[in-house]
Formats: structure tokens, C-alpha cells, sequence
């Protein structure tokens, strides 16, 4: 399967369109597109974005052609600690959150789970 990343690209659209060709080229296969009136933006969810790979390889080729006020990247792999931002991706509103779930759980209705039967019945098992 192979270790994998989430990526989140903004380009301004004047930039992009100076190198359009190049840019379908490598970004063709991205999850998701969209834009706003300055940019558009790409992202890539479960990739294996590895630097030895000729699109990831032309890819950062191209944005380190662009000013760095002119895109947003971010890179979040599997690991902890392991975030990579280039550009100015805050300037993008390209933002990390995490979301924690839990598939094996089941799920309880909120207003139940706090009624004070609930909690009385909680706390006996204890």
C-alpha cells in the first residue's frame, strides 16, 4: 500500500494559466478542484507523494518558479509530525484540521446518554 499524504495546492490564476500545460500535466489526477476569483485550488487525498516521483518532481519544479505570495501548498502525511507548507497557504485559507472518529463504538444520542438515569446507571457499574 505505501505510506501516503494529503495535499492541498492554491495557485492564483493568473500564474496558473502562464503554465496551464504544464500544470494538467501533473495535475490532472487530483481528488478535488475548485476556485475562487483569484485562484484555483487542488487537493489530493490517501497520494503517495514521493519525492522521487517525476510528477511530484515537476510539480515542485513549477511552484518554485512561482513567487512564494503566489500559491499555497501543504502536505500532511501519516505521521505525527509530519506537515510540509510551502508558499503562503494561509494567505489560501488552506488549513489543517483532524478529525478523530471511532468505528467501532456505537453510537448514542446525546440528550439519552446525559438524561440521569443514564448517568445514575453509570455510575452503578462502577
Amino acid at each position: 500500500m505505501g505510506y501516503t499524504s494529503q495535499v492541498a495546492i492554491a495557485i492564483k490564476k493568473e500564474e496558473y494559466h502562464k503554465r496551464e500545460n504544464q500544470f494538467k500535466k501533473v495535475m490532472h489526477d487530483c481528488d478535488e478542484l475548485g476556485k475562487t476569483t483569484d485562484a484555483y485550488f487542488f487537493t489530493w487525498d490517501c497520494v503517495k507523494w514521493y519525492p522521487n516521483y517525476p510528477e511530484v518532481q515537476e510539480l515542485e519544479k513549477l511552484l518554485r518558479e512561482i513567487d512564494e505570495e503566489d500559491y499555497g501548498f501543504i502536505r500532511v502525511g501519516e505521521e505525527d509530525n509530519d506537515i510540509e507548507r510551502k508558499g503562503c497557504p494561509n494567505d489560501y485559507d488552506l488549513n489543517i484540521s483532524i478529525t478523530l472518529e471511532s468505528y467501532s463504538s456505537t453510537p448514542l444520542d446525546h440528550k439519552d446518554f446525559f438524561a440521569p438515569n443514564s448517568i445514575k446507571f453509570i455510575k452503578d457499574e462502577d
